[in-house]
């Protein structure tokens, strides 16, 4: 439930509303339907790195995934 239709006139509500509503669209990754989560994310961070090989100097890609640590260690998620 939005307030679009509210706040916004037409067609700006309508194309406010499709924006939230269309799905992710991975076919660059080329997966089947039964793919995984972690199949998921090893594909992205393999395209991002290649993307920014293709920009040349100056873009580094650091790390896929950082493990972060509360001092002291908490239950939540920080």
């Amino acid at each position: 439930m939005t307030n679009f239709a509210a706040t916004l006139r037409r067609p700006q509500s309508d194309l406010a509303q499709q924006t939230l509503k269309d799905p992710y669209v991975f076919d660059f990754l080329a997966l089947d339907a039964a793919a995984c989560e972690r199949e998921l994310e090893h594909g992205l961070i393999d395209h991002v790195q290649k993307f920014l090989v293709t920009l040349g100097a100056g873009f580094a890609f650091v790390a896929g995934r950082l493990l972060l640590s509360a001092n002291p260690p908490t239950n939540g998620v920080i």
